[in-house]
């Protein structure tokens, strides 16, 4: 394999955006709705990220990884490597629109994007969150009901908020509550149809690239030129 040609973040971030954007390529439409119904999506949006970046990058020489041991039992969920070394680490998190507009939940999800931003800016490699929050666009009843994740949660916010149009347009705060970790470049939001007579919405969200704190403690970006 040939050495892999040195990429700027802004091209990372470009290739990460793509690869939100094309969950639906990657994943298919009908199976992306119904991972994102019946569970947490965050590890199948992970293994279509990556399997669509393997195909993006493996003529250039890097390598894209899943669950790729960092160190001092850390695991990142996706790195791209080059001649062995991460160019790229990325974290993800799955939640719900439920999540976003309770306090409670709010700083559950906050405070651990907080600590994986921490350890990505412990790295040398380019970090990046990403954020997904689903989005069920009515009350979940039955049959829904019987495989959907949280539905007292969301049905209990639907009613607090006066709908589900309501909810999402409240959860759309979430862009502004990310920005406190770096920019937000990126937002893509997909309509992935209905799962059970249940409509789904899934919003995807890009953070960074993370500034690094040097050995001294003072955070202070890495630009790659």
């Amino acid at each position: 394999m040939t050495a892999a040609p040195s990429k700027t973040d802004a091209e990372w971030t470009a290739l990460l955006a793509d690869t939100l954007d094309k969950l639906q390529v990657s994943l298919g439409t009908a199976r992306l709705a119904y991972l994102t119904a019946t569970s947490k999506v965050e590890n199948p949006v992970r293994d279509g990220m990556a399997y669509f970046m393997h195909r993006c990058l493996l003529a250039d020489g890097y390598v894209v990884a899943r669950e790729y041991p960092a160190g001092k039992l850390q695991r990142r969920d996706i790195a791209i490597l080059a001649d062995g070394k991460p160019e790229v680490e990325v974290e993800l998190k799955a939640l719900y629109g439920c999540n976003v507009v309770s306090q409670a939940g709010r700083a559950e999800y906050l405070s651990s994007h907080a600590a994986d931003a921490a350890r990505l800016r412990l790295s040398p490699a380019a970090g990046f969150l990403v954020s997904l929050v689903t989005h069920p666009m009515d009350r979940i009843e039955e049959p829904a009901l019987w495989a959907v994740k949280y539905p007292r949660q969301h049905n209990a916010a639907v009613k607090t908020m006066g709908g589900a149009t309501e909810l999402y347009q409240k959860a759309q705060r979430w862009y502004d509550d990310l920005a406190q970790f770096g920019p937000v470049p990126h937002h893509t939001e997909h309509d992935l149809g209905s799962v059970y007579g249940l409509p789904l919405r899934l919003s995807c969200y890009l953070v960074g690239p993370l500034e690094k704190v040097v050995p001294s403690g003072v955070s202070q970006p890495i630009v790659r030129a």
